[in-house]
């Protein structure tokens, strides 16, 4: 007698398994980040050593392990006590065209969007003229500063799967003739970061830089 409900059970436990089972591989390829199998995306993130004097790395305790995690990290840097930051994020994906994807939204939200009234100051984010290096190794990359509520730049890098992402707070500025309060970065002094962000790219990930070669 107790055969007959036991069937029942397996054969609901394998429709349920294959539903969970459609379920995941009918998910949108690229909506998440993925672990990276050659090189983690917490190597890829920056140490101080990249920004100018007393900035340092914020300290991510004790979430390090959600902060670094393998396939989509985050580091925060600043100078202890004063307004002003530096967001970092980097991102691994199952494929190019994941990655392209992610890269096409940040951009278009980065230099498109239209700020809401609650967030006021707002200028649109433009290439810097101040800024002329253009990353040699990325495969598409943007930069563009403006004022969102306070001055800031944005940049974006693909390498590949990788996908790179700065927010750049910047130091006091004007915005329709007001001044603006805000602590962070000189615009001379973004262009090192990227350097630096090419620099560990081509080492960790063994993509030549010009004049790298060998002869």
């Amino acid at each position: 007698m107790n055969a007959y409900p036991q069937s029942i059970l397996k054969v609901a436990a394998g429709i349920m398994a294959l539903i969970v089972g459609l379920s995941l591989s009918c998910a949108l390829p690229g909506e998440s980040p993925v672990p990276a199998t050659d090189v983690s995306t917490s190597n890829l993130l920056l140490d101080a050593n990249s920004f100018p004097p007393q900035w340092a790395v914020n300290p991510c305790d004790p979430v390090c392990d959600r902060a670094e995690r393998n396939g989509e990290s985050r580091r925060g840097f600043g100078i202890v006590g004063v307004p002003g930051h530096v967001i970092q994020d980097v991102f691994y994906f199952e494929s190019e065209w994941a990655a392209k994807r992610k890269f096409q939204r940040y951009k278009e939200t980065d230099l498109t969007e239209t700020a809401p009234v609650a967030r006021t100051p707002f200028s649109p984010f433009q290439p810097p003229p101040e800024i002329t290096y253009r990353s040699p190794i990325a495969d598409e990359q943007y930069l563009g500063c403006g004022v969102d509520v306070v001055p800031r730049c944005r940049a974006g890098l693909r390498y590949g799967r990788y996908f790179v992402y700065f927010s750049f707070s910047l130091d006091s500025g004007y915005a329709d003739g007001r001044k603006i309060h805000s602590s962070g970065l000189n615009l001379e002094e973004i262009e090192p970061i990227l350097r630096a962000m090419d620099e560990r790219v081509s080492l960790l990930l063994d993509i030549p830089l010009e004049g790298d070669e060998n002869p």
